[in-house]
């Protein structure tokens, strides 16, 4: 008799978990997710994400075909170039890129809703998911088997454990974070603004379509980035799109779902000191009115676009570098994506996660096939997730946008022929961006 398939336990539905989750059904193995958020629209204001060549390809290895098919048909129009801009919002620059304007599939990075990618990974595992359960620890048994301890004080027992929660995970045992430095480094305020005619003609022609970052005064930076999705403001698909692709949305169920809508994503990078040390935990009207008065000099279009930006998706954040991989649980418990290196948020993660993702199911379909014993398997699999781990924040990654809403140096942007262009245009210290491509 056939032994029974392993019973996966997954702790959070986002991005990598549910990759996972896709790819370990795929296998024929068990899975349950457990998601705190109570509903698959909850607590998501759908701000870009930005999937590279290497996440896309893990995407394609977990997900049904027609599924993936269906996320290159939701992407965003890809921008033609990317510009820099002066404070005056004059170019300095533009570079063109790689299938912009051509089709979501086209361009090497595919840009979608982060609300898009949630309910298109949603869809197939809703029998999988568990909606308003949050995990708050785990335990190991004398059989190897391992128990996720759940807020309601039930427990539900796994052959292994996953957290896929975010930094820091419930399955890692509490302990103080170091000190940080204060008024070090940089915070990113970012907003979406929706795409109406109005915002429209505040955008400099030059990113139509396109994508910029401008260099205003007092060291800010900021980032605009069009996202112009394949259905309107009703929700109904636009027509023109290619008919395989109105096809493949018009039978995907999770679009009713979907709110993300055609917005502007504006984010505006500053240093730390300028701004109050809770700057994190301020609600984002707080967070548009913090980025109004940091310059009266701001450029009048820009203060009109940050007036016009919705509330409810302001958010504060930094990335700070990461200071090594997170010690992982004894037993049988791995960790995916941001539970994984809780230093290193920002940059590359999504596409980190879902290698993650994918290197996780290829250790257990060796364990499923009797070709390696869990524990083997594991070990094989964390040393896979700390070189994901080094690759998302290491040095001399190419232009991708996801880089550029972190807030990399201009200098680190750029193609490799025209970097010294680029480093003459726009003067100031390098800083590191991340590693360079690969598989």
């Amino acid at each position: 008799m056939p032994a029974a398939p392993l019973h996966v336990i997954v702790v959070g539905a986002g991005t990598g978990g549910l990759c996972l989750a896709h790819g370990l059904r795929r296998a024929g193995l068990r899975v349950t997710v457990y998601e705190r958020d109570r509903t698959r629209t909850a607590a998501r204001p759908g701000h870009r994400t930005g999937l590279d060549p290497r996440g896309l390809r893990a995407l394609r290895a977990c997900l049904p075909p027609e599924l993936f098919r269906t996320l290159l048909a939701a992407g965003a129009v890809p921008p033609e170039r990317f510009v820099l801009l002066d404070r005056r919002l004059r170019p300095v620059l533009a570079v063109p890129l790689p299938g912009g304007g051509a089709g979501p599939g086209s361009a090497p990075e595919l840009s979608v809703s982060a609300m898009t990618l949630r309910q298109l990974l949603l869809t197939g595992l809703e029998d999988a998911v568990r909606f308003g359960r949050t995990a708050t620890g785990h335990r190991s048994h004398p059989d190897g088997s391992v128990s996720a301890r759940l807020d309601d004080g039930t427990e539900d027992r796994g052959d292994l454990l996953v957290g896929a929660d975010g930094a820091p995970s419930c399955l890692l045992p509490p302990h103080p974070a170091p000190p940080a430095a204060a008024g070090r480094g940089s915070v990113l305020i970012g907003a979406k603004v929706p795409l109406i005619a109005e915002s429209r003609a505040l955008l400099p022609p030059a990113l139509a379509p396109g994508a910029g970052l401008v260099r205003a005064p007092r060291g800010l930076s900021v980032l605009l980035h069009r996202m112009e999705l394949p259905w309107d403001r009703y929700g109904e698909l636009k027509p023109g799109l290619p008919a395989e692709d109105a096809a493949l949305l018009a039978r995907w169920p999770g679009l009713p779902f979907d709110n993300s809508r055609d917005h502007i994503d504006v984010g505006l990078r500053t240093p730390a000191g300028r701004l109050p040390a809770d700057v994190a935990l301020r609600p984002g009207d707080d967070l548009v009115r913090l980025a109004l008065g940091l310059d009266p000099r701001l450029h009048p279009d820009l203060r009109r676009l940050l007036e016009l930006a919705d509330p409810a998706t302001g958010f504060a954040a930094s990335a700070p570098r990461p200071a090594g991989p997170a010690p992982w649980p004894a037993g049988p418990v791995a960790l995916l994506g941001d539970a994984a290196r809780p230093a290193a948020p920002g940059p590359g993660g999504a596409s980190a996660a879902l290698r993650d993702a994918r290197a996780l199911v290829d250790a257990l379909t060796r364990v499923r096939d009797g070709l390696a014993s869990l524990d083997d398997a594991l070990l094989d699999y964390r040393s896979a997730a700390e070189r994901h781990s080094a690759g998302a924040a290491g040095p001399g990654r190419p232009f991708d946008a996801e880089h550029l809403l972190h807030g990399a140096r201009p200098a680190r942007i750029a193609l490799a022929g025209v970097r010294g262009r680029l480093r003459a245009a726009v003067p100031g210290p390098r800083t590191n961006g991340r590693a360079a491509a690969g598989s």
